[in-house]
């Protein structure tokens, strides 16, 4: 089980990957905001569903979850 945390979206890129003909595959670049540390930048990869693509574009806020043993692995929550 990983940290809660909130993150600050500064880049998405395509990866040219898409499941199921609806969910596109993004990396994203997001400033991590834990709640007892520093920020930091780091990278994290998702399927985003279509119809929410406005939600993942830079300068949106989002939840992520940080991996206590390695904090620079995320994933978007």
């Amino acid at each position: 089980m990983g940290e809660p945390g909130r993150a600050t979206i500064l880049a998405t890129e395509k990866t040219g990957i898409t499941i199921n003909r609806n969910y596109p595959l993004a990396k994203l670049r997001p400033r991590i905001e834990p709640p007892d540390d520093d920020p930091y930048e780091a990278t994290a990869k998702c399927l985003i569903n279509r119809f929410e693509i406005p939600t993942y574009q830079p300068e949106a806020r989002v939840a992520v979850v940080i991996d206590p043993e390695d904090r620079s692995k995320v994933a978007v929550a």
